[in-house]
């Protein structure tokens, strides 16, 4: 496994960012009036993908300079403009200065989650239980579960093993996974190679916080 350096936590961070644009894209085209927006910002990008959406919040800023008060003043200022919390993430690679920032305006801790990778050297095999049929749709190793009267047969592993096939295929040189840490997704991912980056924070502000 390669050291994970500022560098790398960069590309490992832009898995889930730009899922999110792209996700936010789409929501302009298909669902116009949930207002769906996003921004290139401090080397990452703001994004809202409507209210209590589970994703839409500012991701992959603070790699390459440090922030300033005007910046978490934009920051907030655009999420206050579409009447959401303020939210971005905290990876322990990133410049100081983004915790010195949201410690001092207050924010709240809203999830910590584990940043696992795995190089994609080789293909796996895939192991699909023989009543059961993956196919391809959207490729990304995110958002997938298994409903609870599936589970305990072995198909969340098979989903795995099958998508990181298909990235090795595709010529990609890492697999990503966010989860919270000690779930079972993430022993299902750590019997198959990955390992843990680094832990990072997601923060939030409601605005009747002082």
């Amino acid at each position: 496994m390669k050291f994970v350096d500022k560098a790398l936590a960069r590309r490992l961070e832009s898995a889930e960012e730009m899922p999110q644009v792209d996700c936010a894209r789409m929501l302009q085209k298909l669902r116009p009036k949930i207002g769906a927006a996003f921004e290139p910002f401090c080397g990452g990008h703001v994004i809202f993908a409507g209210l209590n959406s589970p994703i839409g919040h500012a991701a992959g800023l603070g790699f390459d300079a440090a922030l300033t008060a005007a910046d978490l003043d934009r920051l907030e200022a655009f999420y206050r403009s579409h009447g959401a919390p303020a939210q971005l993430d905290l990876c322990p690679l990133t410049d100081p200065s983004v915790l010195e920032l949201v410690s001092k305006r207050r924010y709240a801790l809203a999830e910590l989650n584990n940043v696992l990778y795995c190089p994609l050297s080789s293909p796996m095999m895939a192991d699909v239980p023989p009543d059961v049929s993956i196919q391809r749709g959207i490729f990304a190793l995110f958002g997938a579960g298994t409903l609870p009267e599936f589970r305990n047969r072995g198909i969340q592993t098979a989903l795995l093993r099958t998508r990181l096939k298909a990235a090795a295929q595709a010529g990609c040189e890492y697999a990503v996974v966010i989860t919270r840490g000690g779930t079972i997704s993430e022993r299902n991912c750590l019997r198959l190679g990955f390992r843990i980056a680094y832990s990072k924070a997601t923060v939030i502000k409601h605005w009747d916080s002082a």
